[in-house]
C-alpha cells in the first residue's frame, strides 16, 4: 500500500487533460458564436486559454516526478526493512477484509486489473479490445477506490492506516534525508494544482456568461 500511488497520479493527469479539453472546447463554442471580433482579439484569447492549459502540464509533470522520487525511497526503505513489510501486509489486509465486509471483494478486482494492463501491454489486443479494456480499467479503478474510501472510514482501518503512514515516513526519512523535503514539495505542488484548476473554472464560467449574454443582446 502505497501513500504516494501511482492511482492518485492518475487522477491528477486525468482531472487535467479534462480541464483541458474542457477549456479548449469551450473556446471552439466562443469562435462559432460567430461574434464581430477581430483576428486580434481571438488570438489574445487563445493565447490566453492555452496558458493555464500549460502552466497545469508543467505542475502535473512536477508531481508525477516527485511522486516517482518518492516511490523509489519508499521501495528501497521496505525493501531494507521486515518489520514494516509485516505492518504494511496487515494493514492491507485488514483493509481488504473491511472491504469484504462491506461486500467488495478487493483481491479479485486487483488481479483482474492487473491482467488488463498486462494484455494492453502485450499488444496481443485488438485496438477495439484494447478500448474496451481500458474502459474495464477506468470503471473498476473507480469500484476499488471508492471501496478503499468506504472501508477508511472504519476507526480500526484509520487507526492502523495512521500508524503504517507514520512508521514509513520515518524509515523514509532514515533511509533518505530529502524524503520531508520531497513530500513538501509535493504537498505544494498538489495544492498548487487546485488552485489553478479552480482559477480555470472560474475563468471558463465567466466566458461561458459573458458569451451568453453577447449572444442574447445579438
Amino acid at each position: 500500500m502505497s501513500l504516494f500511488s501511482a492511482t492518485a497520479s492518475q487522477a491528477i493527469i486525468t482531472a487535467v487533460l479534462a480541464a483541458t479539453f474542457t477549456f479548449s472546447a469551450s473556446s471552439v463554442q466562443a469562435q462559432q458564436l460567430g461574434q464581430a471580433q477581430s483576428q486580434a482579439q481571438k488570438q489574445g484569447q487563445m493565447a490566453a486559454q492555452a496558458a493555464p492549459a500549460m502552466q497545469l502540464s508543467q505542475v502535473r509533470q512536477k508531481i508525477q516526478n516527485l511522486n516517482s522520487e518518492l516511490q523509489e525511497i519508499q521501495q528501497n526503505t521496505l525493501a531494507n526493512n521486515e518489520d514494516l513489510q509485516a505492518q504494511r501486509d496487515d494493514y492491507q489486509t485488514l483493509l481488504d477484509d473491511t472491504m469484504k465486509g462491506n461486500g467488495f471483494e478487493a483481491a479479485a478486482t486487483r488481479d483482474r486489473l492487473n491482467t488488463i494492463v498486462e494484455k494492453v501491454q502485450s499488444g496481443e489486443a485488438s485496438q477495439e479490445e484494447q478500448q474496451s479494456l481500458r474502459k474495464e480499467y477506468q470503471q473498476k479503478s473507480q469500484k476499488l477506490s471508492q471501496a478503499q474510501q468506504q472501508a477508511m472510514q472504519d476507526t480500526d482501518v484509520q487507526d492502523a492506516r495512521t500508524s503504517y503512514g507514520d512508521a514509513l515516513v520515518e524509515a523514509m526519512k532514515e533511509q533518505n534525508p530529502k524524503t520531508k523535503q520531497l513530500i513538501t514539495q509535493l504537498n505544494q505542488a498538489q495544492q498548487q494544482y487546485q488552485a489553478m484548476m479552480q482559477q480555470m473554472m472560474q475563468s471558463q464560467m465567466q466566458g461561458q456568461a459573458k458569451a451568453k449574454g453577447t449572444g442574447s443582446n445579438g
